[in-house]
Formats: structure tokens, sequence, C-alpha cells
């Protein structure tokens, strides 16, 4: 019966998902897993002739319903989650003042009346780890639609990256006044120009991502930060065309560009190269997430649930194995949640009920104890142009950094 019922869930989503998903659910090697994918049938109308067995088979997973009925369709609350430390620092804060220290030191070592060449160094890797670390904790959390705590105020991470920009409009005055230079290093103009188009490309994109609102103009510019990142997926580096695919995708998802953002994307069943990594995780999770929306939310929990499994070959190190299944679980809630929100009250009740029940479930699964830690993306974007060459450390005190959550 299980052989039959996996071929009629396969057949279903096959006209509808056949080019992106084409073993949503003919993989599915748990018996949690079919039970899930069987309980989704019922979710959005069981086959004629299959909804008792169906119905015997799934409710083996959800919890039982209370005798009146009245709490088992109710939806659960979010589970409180935080981003895992970041290593090397104690928290989040550590963290940031550990950039804005070593961005302090470079651009103090190399004034601008100073060696040129130092400078545009200097210049070029504090832009790239403001962008890669510096705002990452507030990226990590909204690529996981994570609230933020009460008091949050943007203008600390504005202020960064308005930083950024303020050391690439100098990098690029810079590059202008070089250019005519014939004494420089055969080779060093060109890739230095490069890495500062990338960085910039990269400092629009997440601004748009970060801060642009649903107005004609906040729309504009997610437009016009797309674009610019559309050189980058076929850039040299791996992981930068890793992170402009997510970024880009993100940027057309907010847009409402559903086609457009999943035809930037990898299948999400596709193993990521461990050089694209953690942005290859992230874009699995996005087309996932794509699908749910696309009206595929049935698919898209089968997606995650292989993509939860599939973590423990595609990260290395135990910890990180651990961090990214509990993240896949994190994003089946919020598809168990949209997909309830989405559904009528008054004519899909046993549908309601039933993402309830595996939102409880899961829930009772894996996010039982207070808050549990999350996968971060460490880096925004990655590192193109390392530390400059410091002829003599700093001796002045680095300014006080601002919290990252504004607080």
């Amino acid at each position: 019966m299980i052989e039959i019922l996996l071929q009629t869930v396969s057949e279903r989503w096959r006209v509808q998902d056949e080019k992106r998903h084409p073993a949503a659910f003919v993989n599915l090697r748990h018996a949690g897993a079919v039970r899930v994918a069987l309980g989704a049938i019922l979710a959005m109308g069981a086959p004629p002739g299959f909804a008792w067995a169906v119905q015997s088979d799934a409710a083996t997973t959800a919890p039982s319903a209370p005798e009146n009925g009245m709490d088992s369709g109710r939806l659960p609350e979010m589970p409180r989650v935080r981003l895992v430390r970041p290593s090397d620092s104690a928290n989040d804060e550590a963290f940031v003042e550990s950039v804005e220290g070593r961005v302090h030191e470079w651009l103090t070592a190399s004034p601008s009346e100073g060696n040129a060449q130092q400078r545009m160094a200097a210049l070029l890797a504090s832009a790239n780890v403001l962008l890669a670390e510096r705002i990452e904790p507030l990226c990590s959390r909204r690529l996981l639609a994570i609230p933020e705590e009460d008091g949050f105020r943007p203008d600390p991470w504005i202020a960064a990256i308005d930083r950024v920009d303020q050391l690439l409009n100098e990098a690029r005055g810079l590059l202008g006044s070089l250019s005519d230079r014939t004494d420089l290093p055969e080779g060093w103009l060109a890739p230095i120009q490069r890495h500062q188009e990338t960085l910039a490309a990269f400092s629009s994109g997440l601004r748009a991502y970060l801060f642009s609102d649903e107005t004609d103009q906040g729309r504009r510019m997610k437009q016009e930060a797309a674009s610019a990142l559309s050189p980058l997926l076929e850039h040299a580096d791996p992981a930068v065309r890793e992170a402009a695919t997510l970024w880009q995708a993100h940027l057309r998802l907010a847009l409402g560009d559903l086609e457009r953002a999943a035809s930037l994307l990898p299948k999400a069943l596709s193993d990521p190269p461990a050089d694209r990594l953690p942005y290859g995780f992230y874009v699995r999770l996005l087309d996932c997430r794509i699908a749910a929306q696309r009206g595929w939310s049935a698919t898209a929990l089968s997606l995650l649930m292989q993509v939860e499994e599939r973590c423990d070959h595609w990260f290395s190190e135990q910890a990180l194995r651990e961090r990214a299944s509990v993240t896949a679980q994190y994003e089946r809630l919020l598809v168990l949640q949209d997909w309830y929100e989405r559904l009528d009250s008054k004519t899909q009740e046993r549908e309601r009920t039933w993402c309830a029940a595996q939102m409880r479930s899961l829930l009772n699964e894996s996010f039982r104890e207070g808050s549990t830690e999350v996968m971060r993306l460490a880096r925004a974007i990655p590192i193109v142009i390392g530390p400059p060459k410091i002829d003599s450390p700093s001796t002045q005190t680095p300014p006080e950094p601002s919290a990252p959550d504004g607080g």
C-alpha cells in the first residue's frame, strides 16, 4: 500500500513540478518522511479510495487531538531560536567589536596621505570585512525570518553599510588617480578594480535586501541591486558566485518574481560543493521556500526533510551538521506556518489541523528546551581581499563599537 501511495504522490506533483523537483517524494527513505508526505495528500485533498489508508498512516506521527477539538487546529507559537555563537567570540557584541577593531587598525596604519597602494588595500579590506562580518548577524536572522528583539533599531546597521560605501567611494577616487601611474607593479591595478566593483555590488545588494521598503523607490532599489549582482554570477570565485546567487534570488523573491528567483537556484537536493558552503546550504533552503510560495507546500516539506537528511554528508563537522539539520527543521516550521495561514479557517479546517499537528510534532522533537541554536552564515559575503600589510601596529585606541542590535 505504501508503494502505491508513493506512486500516487509522485504522479500528483510530477505534472506541477517535474522540472524543478522530480524526486521530491520518490526518494523519501525515512518512515517519518513517508508519513508526512502521505499526510500532505490529506491536506491537499486525497485521491479517491486512499483517504482512509492515508489517514491511518499519517495519524501515527500527529499528536492526538483534544476531545473537544478546540485546540487541535490552533496554530502553535514559533519557537525561540538564536544564532549559534560566533567562532572565537563570546557573543555578537564581542564579534562586532573585534571587526571594528581590525578596521580601525588597518585604516589608521594606512593614512590617506601615505602610500597609495597600502591605503587602497586597507580601504578594500575594511569594506570587505564590514560587509562580510559586521552586518552578518542581521543578515543571518533575516534569512531565517527570526524576529528581532524588542527595542531593535536599524540605525547602527545602516551606518555600517554607509561606512562601507564611504570606503568604496574613496577607493574609487583613488583608483582614478592611480590609473595613469606608470610605477605600479604589473597587473596590480586590474584585480584591485574588480575587487572594488565586486564589493560595491554586494553593498548595494545587502542594503536593498535589509533596508528597502515596499514603496516604488524601494522596489527600484531592489531591482537595481539585483541587476548589479548579475555579473558576479560569473565570478571566478565559486563562493562569490554562490553568495551573489543567494542575495539576488532573495531580492527577486522580495519583488514577487518567484519564477525568476527559482530560475537562479540549483535544485534543493543537489549536493553543494564544499567551496560554496555555507551559501550553498541557504540557497537550497531558499529553493524549498520558493516551492512553498508557488503553492507547492507539500513538495517543500518533503524536500526540506531530505535536505535535513543530506546535511550528514554536506557538512564534515559534527557541530555544523547538527546546526544545519535544526535550521532545515526551522524552515519546515516556517513553511507549515505559512501554509496554515493561507488556508481558509471555515472551509479548510481539516487541512489547518494537519499543519498544526505537524508543527507540534516537530516542536516536541527538536525545539523543546528554551532557545535553540540555528546555523549562521558566519560571513554575509566571502572575503575577496585579505588584510593589508601593515608596516607597524597602531597604538591608538579603537573607537567604541556600536551594539549590533542598536541597543
